[in-house]
């Protein structure tokens, strides 16, 4: 009976079932809801974004986190820059994306959760620029990628160059300087005068003047750019040398199709403000009294810092000469000015919300006793602790005074270079702020002694660095990996006859435009070390 019973409840079942009616459904959840939508497509390139913690993202084996049997791998730093070559795949409350580092090893690594990215569809690219110093004058402007693809922009027009009375320009104590000088001049040694712009002159006011070239300091957004125009004459010492400057440059912010923002003059009489650390006077562009030691925009191109160098005297002993230096902030924008420290070798941290600068004790001798590390971050300084000195390193160190080299940082902020003071700096080491840590020692190449050094900057997401000497030769060097210190010249796809006079990195350092001395241009894969030539149309 109960057979029967059971037969007769599994052929309704199965009638049920065949006809539709109670039919039971089973809905598989979607792991990618109340996740952050995917923006990026297999092939894009993308970069980790900067939130200020300056941990970076990190990389894992697999997709998803420990429970699913992923294990972490290491870590991108803010700003890396990779290349999607999978995914996006949705697991443990993160959308994975796998992707490509600039040395072509391949990882997973977190789009974003629920809550945020952590990474932003990116394309490397730089907007390069070069002025034409003749009438009609101009910022002339092109975008370059790092595949090598040019789109020329538009200009921005600089007002051509005009000639002026020094009063009609110079501030009263520039006047009062060059008069100073003029004055021994005339009773001293008046010969010196003759042929110049100052035979015959007998107040500095009444002197004409050119304008000269105008420089420029490209922001890294698009169009925004920093200018300086000078009105500027030499005038020969006793000795017959040119002499130093007087006069007065003025600083302006431009930008595409708007009109030039006035920003402020300084001119070439001193007027430093603070005078503690007397530092050796013994530095590159001695005849400029008052001289931009450094130009460095904030990530977001709405600030400017710069750092100021003077040559005056030491307060305590007037016949003692010295170079100080001044940092200033400067808002573009509301074109206001705000005086911070003395200190040397300014640079961003933290997506911009941070600036790091180097202060000094000297003794009689221009001899650094200690440098101090400080940052400033929502209107306070504060010292960050570690000993320069103790560590045997030297922060900014004084064998490129009188070169002007300024030793790089990575692009996050995060890294510096510093010289191994001990062994009196063929060797560098990498100085991470965060974790207070040294690097081991990095070689120099073998063919740079330090005064050969023209330019060096991290480059390849800051897994190489990249060097231009005096000679005009480009050299890579390896920082991590078995190749570790391995350095090579720049010959493939490069003339013999090159000589390479400047180098401008574009974002992540993948990619590197070269400039040599006959005014062509090159680009530089910082991986593979191929050159191919670059058409500014």
């Amino acid at each position: 009976m109960r057979r029967t019973y059971l037969l007769i409840l599994l052929i309704c079942f199965v009638a049920l079932g065949s006809s539709g009616i109670g039919k039971l459904e089973v809905y598989a959840q979607d792991p990618c809801n109340g996740l952050v939508p995917s923006r990026l497509a297999i092939g894009s390139t993308a970069r980790v974004m900067f939130d200020g913690d300056g941990l970076g993202s990190a990389l894992w084996s697999a997709p998803g986190k420990e429970q699913s049997g992923s294990q972490q791998v290491g870590n991108a730093p803010e700003g890396t820059v990779v290349t999607v070559v999978a995914g996006p795949i949705c697991l443990d409350g993160v959308v994975w994306l796998k992707v490509a580092l600039p040395n072509e090893t391949e990882f997973w690594i977190g789009e974003g959760d629920s809550q945020r990215y952590y990474l932003e569809p990116f394309v490397i690219r730089i907007e390069f620029m070069q002025t034409r110093q003749d009438a009609p004058r101009a910022i002339e402007r092109w975008e370059v990628t790092y595949s090598g693809e040019v789109v020329r922009l538009s200009e921005i027009p600089i007002p051509d160059p005009e000639t002026v009375m020094a009063r009609e320009k110079w501030q009263p104590d520039d006047i009062n300087a060059a008069n100073d000088a003029l004055n021994i001049r005339r009773q001293q040694c008046p010969d010196v005068l003759n042929g110049t712009v100052w035979e015959g002159v007998t107040n500095a006011a009444d002197v004409m003047v050119p304008e000269s070239s105008f420089d420029v300091y490209p922001a890294p957004v698009e169009g925004r750019a920093l200018v300086v125009r000078h009105w500027v004459l030499q005038m020969p010492t006793c000795g017959g040398a040119p002499g130093r400057y007087y006069g007065v440059s003025t600083v302006h912010f431009v930008q595409p199709d708007k009109p030039i923002v006035d920003l402020f003059p300084y001119g070439q009489h001193g007027g430093v403000r603070s005078r503690q650390a007397c530092l050796s006077p013994d530095v590159n562009d001695q005849a400029w009294t008052t001289y931009f030691n450094q130009v460095v925009w904030s990530p977001d191109a709405d600030t400017v810092a710069l750092n100021v160098r003077y040559l005056d005297v030491d307060p305590t002993n007037s016949t003692r000469e010295c170079a100080y230096y001044y940092i200033f902030l400067v808002d573009v924008f509301n074109a206001q000015v705000t005086p911070i420290n003395e200190g040397r070798r300014i640079f961003w941290g933290g997506g911009g919300t941070r600036l790091f600068y180097l202060n000094f004790e000297v003794d009689d001798a221009y001899n650094v006793l200690s440098e101090q590390l400080w940052q400033l971050s929502d209107g306070q300084t504060t010292q960050i602790n570690v000993n320069a000195a103790d560590e045997g390193v030297q922060f900014v160190p004084s064998v490129f005074n009188s070169t002007g080299l300024i030793l790089p940082n990575t692009e996050d902020g995060n890294e510096i270079l510093v010289c191994n003071y001990a062994t009196g700096c063929p060797e560098m080491l990498s100085f991470n702020i965060s974790r207070r840590f040294f690097s081991e020692p990095i070689t120099i190449p073998a063919d740079l002694a330090p005064r050969d050094i023209l330019q060096v900057y991290y480059a390849t997401n800051n897994a190489r660095l990249l060097w231009l000497s005096t000679s005009g030769k480009v050299y890579v060097q390896s920082l991590d990996g078995p190749d570790r210190n391995y350095w090579a010249e720049v010959t493939n796809g490069l003339p013999p006859s090159a000589r390479i006079v400047d180098i401008t990195l574009l974002p992540t350092g993948i990619a590197a435009i070269l400039q040599d001395d006959s005014n062509s241009y090159w680009l530089l894969n910082t991986f593979s070390r191929e050159v191919q030539p670059l058409q500014l149309p």
